[in-house]
């Protein structure tokens, strides 16, 4: 299975399951699972991917889904 295909199937996953919070419910659980498994990782590996989060490699990673770009109004007008 690519990971394409897993991350296609984990989703089915995630829609098909009834929680009372789907989306907090799930990112809570995912965020567990990320943390072991990059735990799991050598350590050259694991500081890597560790900066990478950080360093905004998630923050680009959700805004490639629908709801998850950024919103450029603010209160005070846009951003610039």
């Amino acid at each position: 299975m690519t990971p394409s295909e897993l991350m296609h199937r984990l989703l089915d996953v995630v829609e098909a399951t009834e929680l009372d919070a789907p989306y907090e419910s799930f990112v809570q659980v995912s965020e567990r699972l990320l943390a072991l498994l990059i735990s799991k990782l050598p350590p050259t590996e694991r500081e890597a991917m560790l900066r990478g989060i950080e360093g905004g490699t998630l923050r680009e990673v959700v805004g490639q889904f629908p709801g998850g770009r950024r919103n450029t109004e603010v209160p005070c007008g846009t951003i610039h």
